[in-house]
C-alpha cells in the first residue's frame, strides 16, 4: 500500500472536513475532563492533518493519527476518541532497540504493524477502560471496547487508571524557574507531562532518549533527548518548552595527537601501539599498528575514530578497520578523514573506540 499517496488523498479530502470541525468547536474549551480534539488541534500549529480510522469496526471509538510535519508518511502520535471527538487515550511509538518497564509490550516482544514496522508503544488513558481493551496498540483495540467517563486532566487523577505512572517522578529542572510549571516523566524514553503546580496537565511530551542527534537537547537526568510536545491548550506565553533545556554539553576530549599514549587500552582488549597522522589536500590520513589482546581472533575488527578541534567541538567520526588480527598479534590500521578546512595537527584531538567485529 502506498501510504504517502493515501496521505495526500486524505489531505485533499479531509482538509475541508477538518476546517469545518475546528470552526464548529470553540477554541476556549476549559482544561478539564472531556478535552475535545479540536481544542487540542488548535493549540498545535505544527499539526499537518488528521487521519481517522475505526477500531476494528467499532463505531463508538476511533483512532486518529496526527501527522506533525509536511511530507511525513508515518503517524507521529495517535489518539483514541469517541464519537464526539472527546480524547480518551494518547499513544506514542518507540523503536524496538529500547524497551522500558512502562511500555505496553513485554520485553523482546514488540508489536509489528504493516506501516509503522516493529515498535514498542506507550499509552496514557484519559478515561478508564471498563472492558475488552487490548492495550498493546490502539489500532488493535478489542471490538467490545467500553470506556468510562473521562477524568480531569490532572497528573494525580490519571495515576489510578495508568499503572505505568508508578515509574514516574517529578524531574528537575522545572519548566519555569518559579516552579509554576513542572515536568513529570519516567527515567527513559516515554510520555512525559508538563503540569502546573497543582498537577493540571498542559502538555503531553513524547520523550526519545538518543545519542548524537543534531536537534537533541540535554536533560540532567535523561541525557540527550528529542522532545515532541503535544499541547492540550495554548501555552499563552506562560511557559516555553523550546527555551527550557539547552543543547548537549561539549564532549570531553580524552586524547590528543601530540600526547597520545600508545599503551592506552581500547576495550575489550586492543592497544593502539602506533598511530600516525598526515594532512594532505584537506584529508587527514590515519595509519598505525593495533595489538589484539582481547583473547579472540578477528577476521575483521572495526573501530571508530572521532576528531575534535582544540575547543573540544566534534568534527566528525569515521570507521577504521583492521583485517585478520589474531589474539596476541598486531595488525595494520589505515583510514582517512576528509576535512572542510586545513588544520594544524597540534590543534587536532581524537579518540578511538571498538565498534565490533567477527
Amino acid at each position: 500500500m502506498n501510504f504517502s499517496r493515501v496521505k495526500k488523498r486524505w489531505k485533499g479530502i479531509q482538509g475541508l472536513l477538518i476546517l469545518g470541525l475546528l470552526l464548529m468547536i470553540t477554541s476556549g474549551s476549559a482544561l478539564g475532563a472531556g478535552l475535545d480534539l479540536g481544542t487540542m488541534f488548535n493549540a498545535n500549529r505544527d499539526f499537518d492533518f488528521l487521519d481517522y480510522y475505526n477500531l476494528r469496526g467499532n463505531e463508538n471509538y476511533r483512532g486518529v493519527n496526527i501527522f506533525l510535519y509536511e511530507g511525513g508518511y508515518l503517524p507521529d502520535v495517535t489518539f483514541m476518541v469517541d464519537s464526539d471527538d472527546i480524547i480518551l487515550a494518547f499513544q506514542a511509538s518507540f523503536p524496538r532497540e529500547e524497551w522500558n518497564l512502562w511500555f505496553e509490550q513485554e520485553e523482546n516482544n514488540p508489536v509489528t504493524l504493516p506501516v509503522e514496522g516493529t515498535i514498542y508503544t506507550q499509552q496514557i488513558f484519559l478515561a478508564p477502560a471498563e472492558a475488552g481493551l487490548n492495550r498493546g496498540h490502539i489500532r488493535r483495540g478489542g471490538e467490545n471496547l467500553e470506556m468510562g467517563e473521562p477524568v480531569p486532566l490532572n497528573y494525580h487523577e490519571l495515576r489510578p487508571i495508568n499503572p505505568a505512572l508508578e515509574f514516574y517522578e517529578q524531574l528537575e529542572p522545572p519548566v519555569t524557574e518559579d516552579g509554576n510549571f513542572i515536568f513529570y516523566a519516567p527515567q527513559g524514553s516515554g510520555i512525559g507531562f508538563v503540569t502546573d503546580a497543582e498537577g493540571d496537565i498542559h502538555a503531553l511530551v513524547r520523550i526519545m532518549v538518543t545519542e548524537d542527534e543534531e536537534d537533541a537537547l540535554y536533560h540532567p537526568d535523561l541525557g540527550e533527548i528529542i522532545l515532541t510536545p503535544i499541547y492540550l491548550k495554548d501555552p499563552e506565553g506562560k511557559y516555553d518548552l523550546s527555551a527550557w533545556l539547552e543543547a548537549p554539553p561539549e564532549e570531553v576530549v580524552q586524547k590528543d595527537i601530540a600526547g597520545f599514549d600508545p599503551q592506552a587500552l581500547i576495550e575489550p582488549g586492543f592497544i593502539c601501539k602506533e598511530i600516525n597522522f598526515q594532512v594532505m589536500h584537506g584529508v587527514v590520513t590515519v595509519s598505525g599498528t593495533m595489538l589484539n589482546e582481547s583473547g579472540k581472533d578477528y577476521m575483521m575488527a572495526g573501530f571508530e575514530i572521532t576528531f575534535f578541534d582544540e575547543e573540544g567541538i566534534k568534527l566528525g567520526s569515521k570507521p577504521l578497520q583492521v583485517m585478520n588480527i589474531q589474539d596476541g598479534k598486531e595488525g595494520q590500521v589505515i583510514g582517512g578523514f576528509p576535512l572542510e578546512w586545513d588544520v594544524d595537527l597540534n590543534e587536532l584531538f581524537f579518540e578511538i573506540e571498538f565498534t565490533g567485529g567477527h
